[in-house]
């Protein structure tokens, strides 16, 4: 089973939407190559204001990432595990979507500190659509066995919904505006970024937009292990 989170675009009057782009399961092999930078110019007047509306708002990470973001030989990243007073990095969460060949099995891991090997949170467990539109508590509680990393992990962008509304914001998120400003070029990972584009209150917001392709890794074959 797969899940396909991808570009929604929406009229600049209704309501936003937060957006990011994963391909998940065997939808991550459907293609052979994925999004990995989302750009965009912007073809409105050079005077637009604050008041006018239509700002690209992006959630940025307050602490620095111990290491590279986005993806990791191809497999993508699917949260982070907070900072504490024992381990002060923020650590990328990434998803080896191929541990069982071809039947779905995942996995999620950090790199080692040296950046050498791959330091795994939980056991294989089924491809499932619910857990990647549930929130941070079902991976905290029920995937990561280990209740200490579990406690610290959060999704890139958790999933919105009437639950989550109740739930605290991710104090380790920081919003920042970019105003649709004519002939600003804006490019962000397509990844590891959550962003969303607020009403246009005034007058049409304009731009032309595209991403930056790389290579998707290979989809394994027959039902070998892959470490």
């Amino acid at each position: 089973m797969s899940v396909i989170i991808s570009y929604i675009s929406l009229n600049e009057k209704k309501n936003t939407l937060t957006i990011t782009h994963r391909y998940i399961g065997r939808a991550g092999w459907s293609r052979p190559t994925r999004r990995s930078i989302s750009w965009l110019i912007y073809l409105n007047e050079e005077d637009w204001g604050d008041s006018d509306g239509g700002a690209l708002r992006t959630y940025e990470r307050r602490t620095p990432s111990s290491q590279p973001v986005g993806s990791r030989d191809g497999d993508l990243q699917l949260g982070w595990l907070r900072p504490t007073p024992s381990d002060p990095k923020e650590r990328p969460v990434f998803l080896d979507g191929r541990r069982g060949g071809i039947s779905g099995k995942c996995a999620l891991y950090i790199d080692s500190d040296d950046g050498q090997r791959k330091v795994y949170l939980t056991k294989e467990f089924n491809s499932d659509p619910y857990l990647f539109l549930s929130s941070d508590f079902f991976m905290q509680n029920v995937i990561i066995k280990d209740h200490e990393l579990g406690s610290r992990f959060h999704y890139l962008e958790q999933p919105k919904s009437k639950m989550t509304e109740y739930l605290a914001a991710d104090t380790g998120e920081q919003s920042k505006d970019v105003a649709p400003l004519g002939g600003t070029l804006v490019a962000f990972d397509s990844v590891t970024l959550p962003h969303e584009v607020l009403p246009s209150l005034t007058r049409e917001r304009w731009a032309t937009s595209g991403w930056l392709h790389e290579k998707q890794q290979p989809e394994p074959m027959g039902r070998q292990i892959i470490l």
